[in-house]
């Protein structure tokens, strides 16, 4: 008796969380299929997505991001909450995808992911891996076309942006009419979703750009200008836009030979419909977010290095730096205290030293020098 009676209670519990909704399920994956007319690919194309509103919304109404939300505007956010109505919530969109390889010797299959979150949340927790406050809302692919290796970037890149239009649909749709969502606390907000920020690598950011492998993302500079010492204007959307619409009322878009040719002639990639083109207060002058890795050590090595060997010559620098004391980095474990230079891991060594050894620690000879 007691155990029928335990499961009937089970049962009405069951019950009263799927009619009480409190029974949690999450998005649906959606899977489709993309064909370009008179070009074939090695495999078919899919896109599998989730819905990029229903995303943001998961995030947005989070319970555990309660203590942490803001919705006040800051910084440049100003200017798009001047042209909303009074008492209109921004939900910033983040972003940021990277190409990663999918198989390995089995079809060499890859992919861009991509990962959403929202600007709301501070800085100090979605930075934080553990805090999962970034959402995987995409695999982008990366097909393979049965034509001249010459077109294999463009078409590529026309599908990858044809699959962020796809997926950010109901995104630019929300940044220009708006939509009601809860947030954590369960308040109801009207929301507008611009996009803010995009992180990527320099090769994607050419690529959400639409501009050519020797032209600049964020300035209007070319190869020929990037050491001219001059500051370029911002590559604006508007620019690229308006360059794109002249072109293609001379050139056929589908004529992909005539039409990369005459955008390479203006630094332009020949992919005419960005998927930015109609997501209001989006301009990739504002979101896309300068690369620090390659273009902070590129402009060290270019130009603080080349005047500081000008002003006190090579061989001053390297006497310098021999009387610098390097840091050395101990880790306690059970083995011993593995010693590592810290010097860019251009020269790693480990030295194993007992528990017990309180000896002054020495760092290897070994060293670069400045030519």
């Amino acid at each position: 008796m007691e155990q029928r009676k335990s499961w009937k209670v089970l049962k009405e519990s069951v019950g009263y969380i799927k009619r009480s909704k409190l029974f949690v399920q999450g998005m649906p994956w959606h899977c489709t299929k993309i064909e370009l007319i008179g070009y074939k690919t090695t495999h078919p194309i899919y896109l599998i997505w989730h819905n990029g509103l229903e995303v943001i919304k998961m995030i947005f109404s989070n319970p555990i991001f309660a203590k942490v939300m803001t919705y006040d505007p800051h910084a440049i956010l100003w200017m798009v909450s001047d042209l909303l109505p009074e008492g209109m919530t921004i939900l910033p969109i983040m972003a940021t995808s990277n190409k990663i390889p999918v198989t390995s010797h089995t079809g060499n299959l890859e992919m861009h992911p991509l990962f959403l979150t929202v600007g709301n949340i501070q800085s100090d927790v979605w930075m934080k891996a553990t805090s999962h406050a970034w959402s995987l809302a995409a695999f982008m692919p990366i097909p393979k076309f049965k034509v001249h290796s010459k077109y294999q970037t463009i078409l590529q890149a026309r599908v990858w942006h044809k699959c962020m239009d796809i997926m950010c649909s109901n995104l630019k749709v929300a940044a220009c009419t708006g939509m009601y969502t809860p947030d954590p606390l369960r308040d109801l907000h009207c929301c507008f979703t611009p996009l803010v920020t995009y992180t990527a690598n320099l090769p994607e950011q050419q690529m959400i750009v639409s501009v050519a492998h020797s032209s600049s993302p964020i300035t209007l500079a070319r190869l020929q200008e990037f050491s001219d010492g001059i500051l370029h204007p911002p590559q604006d959307g508007k620019h690229t836009l308006h360059q794109l619409v002249e072109i293609s009322q001379e050139v056929n878009p589908w004529d992909v030979n005539m039409f990369q040719k005459k955008c390479k002639e203006c630094g332009l990639l020949g992919v005419h419909l960005p998927f930015w083109s109609n997501w209001m207060f989006s301009d990739p002058a504002i979101f896309l977010v300068p690369e620090l890795l390659h273009t902070g050590h590129k402009f060290f090595f270019n130009h603080p290095l080349m005047w500081c060997k000008e002003v006190v010559r090579s061989r001053e620098l390297n006497y310098v730096r021999v009387w610098i004391e390097p840091v050395l980095y101990r880790t306690r474990t059970k083995v011993g205290i593995p010693i590592f230079c810290p010097l860019c891991n251009l020269f790693p060594h480990a030295y194993s030293y007992p528990l017990e050894n309180d000896k002054p620690l020495k760092a290897p000879d070994q060293g670069f020098s400045v030519v």
